[in-house]
């Protein structure tokens, strides 16, 4: 029998634990952090390496890594900036849409007594995980949704490989599911 519990969309389309969300937003804070790095390099090789002679290899190396990370936070900062700010834009647009009764009336619709008469067990053979993370998308939407999995090594690994993988195909208002592995020795 599986079980997942599923919370409304908190404002947040990057799970801390997996990497998911958005991959232009991704994509952006890597090329403008890399073109950061190029433009600080030549900047401080034309104004401070080139002019003052500097050559001793472990002060170049120390300027090489104040420049990365200078890059990363100056640069890659604004990028993160901007997508908080798109991210809440965006939530507040998708808040404005969904009324309180279309809130209630998926809670009614999915009430513990609903869900139980729903649950189908199979016997010897595998859930078609692919099918079930589909149908949940459909039905619920923009939620995280968390799977709790308790079962063998192969097991687990099937359904965190599944989840991995709706979660790097998602779009924006799709649903996020999260993996929790549980194990128990008797």
């Amino acid at each position: 029998m599986a079980s997942s519990s599923s919370y409304p969309f908190s404002g947040r389309s990057m799970s801390p634990l997996v990497g998911t969300g958005n991959n232009v937003w991704s994509g952006l804070y890597v090329f403008t952090s890399t073109v950061g790095f190029i433009v600080l390099m030549a900047l401080l090789r034309i104004f401070y390496i080139k002019p003052y002679y500097v050559s001793t290899w472990w002060y170049l190396g120390l300027l090489l890594i104040l420049c990365m990370v200078a890059s990363v936070v100056i640069f890659g900062g604004v990028v993160i900036g901007l997508w908080h700010l798109w991210e809440k834009k965006v939530s507040a647009k998708v808040e404005e849409d969904n009324d309180r009764t279309k809130v209630e009336s998926v809670a009614n619709k999915y009430s513990q007594k609903n869900v139980e008469s729903s649950t189908i067990v199979q016997y010897g053979t595998r859930p078609d995980f692919k099918e079930i993370f589909a149908t949940t998308n459909r039905k619920w939407g923009n939620v995280d949704v968390g799977v709790f999995v308790c079962g063998p090594p192969t097991l687990q690994s099937s359904v965190a490989k599944e989840i991995r993988s709706h979660n790097l195909r998602r779009q924006l208002h799709d649903t996020i599911f999260h993996f929790n592995s549980h194990s128990f020795d008797l």
